[in-house]
Parts: C-alpha cells; sequence; structure tokens
C-alpha cells in the first residue's frame, strides 16, 4: 500500500496500530496499485510527521497517478517558486498540532 519506508515511517499493515498517526493521499487512496509509492504513511512518531509530510509532498505529489493535474501544476509552481521552506521552528509547531488532537 503506498510505500514511504525511510525516516521512520512506515506503511505495512503491522505499522498501522492504535494511537499511530495515518496520513494517505486523497487522491490515490482508492486503489492499490503500482505508481502509488509514497501515498500512505505511518510515521513512528510524533516528531516524524513533519518529515513524512515532506516527503510526501516532495515524491508523492509529482508521480500520484489520480492527481488532477491542475492540482499538480498549481504545487509543482509554488516549488519552482521557492515557497516551499519553512521556518525553523515549523517541525515543533506539526508537533505540538498532531499531540493536541
Amino acid at each position: 500500500d503506498g510505500g514511504g519506508g525511510g525516516n521512520g515511517t512506515a506503511t505495512t499493515a503491522a505499522d498501522r496500530q492504535p494511537g499511530r498517526v495515518g496520513l494517505r493521499c486523497v487522491h490515490c487512496r482508492p486503489i492499490k496499485a503500482k505508481g502509488t509509492k509514497g501515498g500512505a504513511f505511518y510515521p513512528r512518531s510524533v516528531r516524524l510527521v513533519y518529515q513524512a509530510v515532506r516527503n510526501y509532498r516532495r515524491h508523492h505529489v509529482p508521480s500520484c497517478p489520480l492527481m488532477d493535474p491542475a492540482v499538480r501544476g498549481r504545487n509543482l509552481e509554488l516549488m519552482a517558486k521557492g515557497l516551499r521552506r519553512s521556518g525553523r521552528h515549523a517541525p515543533r509547531y506539526w508537533e505540538d498540532c498532531c499531540r493536541r488532537m
């Protein structure tokens, strides 16, 4: 299902445990086929959610087979303009938000 792997993320059924945050691409979630690598991920800790989302955006968004081309184009346009960097406090912000959920 989705691939993902590195940086403390997991995508296997054994890693989907109660209490663990899981994130999945809304575009390709209905399919479980090749070409959806990185479409689902389950970070092993709250501290890794920020990095997992960054990896998703960098690796999955450009290749998602079901994403609307206009959505993909807008995302790539923003990345090309350099509007992809977060402040140095972003990882902590994401962690705090996850803990409040």
